[in-house]
């Protein structure tokens, strides 16, 4: 089976030429889902979640690294 792509430049057409398509019988039409523009958020959006305390890279590298002797 081929497979063809249309990109469709003028929205108000789309119906039409969607509709055209359906009436050959030998086409068939796949709509392709919507993706999802949800990102999952990356390091630079909880940069927040230290705002109003006290706390630098040092100090959280002594907690994370704390060794015991």
């Amino acid at each position: 089976m081929t497979q063809l792509i249309l990109k469709i430049k003028d929205d108000s057409k789309v119906n039409f030429v969607e509709k055209l398509l359906s009436e050959l019988d030998y086409v068939e039409i796949q709509v392709p889902k919507a993706k999802s523009s949800k990102k999952k958020p990356g390091l630079f959006e909880h940069a927040g979640m230290w705002a109003g305390r006290s706390i630098d890279a040092d100090t959280l590298r002594k907690k994370a690294w704390k060794k015991e002797d």
